[in-house]
């Protein structure tokens, strides 16, 4: 993944039905843990793509480790508390 792009960037455009390039971003964060709150600010993002794919891989990092949500709890619970279904 190339420095000058955020990890944001990195879920944006192409197909919404495909997970574009999380998976290369669960790869990068995994090495560098520290980009991991990048992920939870992608759950807020104008975007609907980058929201989706922020998701996924944010579910596939926590598998393995979960530890790494804990800090975020409270402001995830109240994110989804205010989330409508269609």
């Amino acid at each position: 993944m190339s420095t000058e792009l955020t990890i944001l960037d990195e879920l944006q455009d192409g197909d919404r039905r495909s997970v574009g390039r999380s998976n290369q971003v669960v790869e990068t964060i995994r090495r560098q843990p520290v980009l991991f709150p990048a992920l939870i600010d992608g759950m807020h993002h104008d975007d609907e793509v980058v929201r989706m794919r922020a998701a996924d891989a944010l579910e596939k990092l926590i598998v393995t480790n979960p530890e790494w949500l804990q800090p975020f709890k409270v402001q995830l619970i109240k994110h989804v508390s205010t989330l409508r279904t269609r």
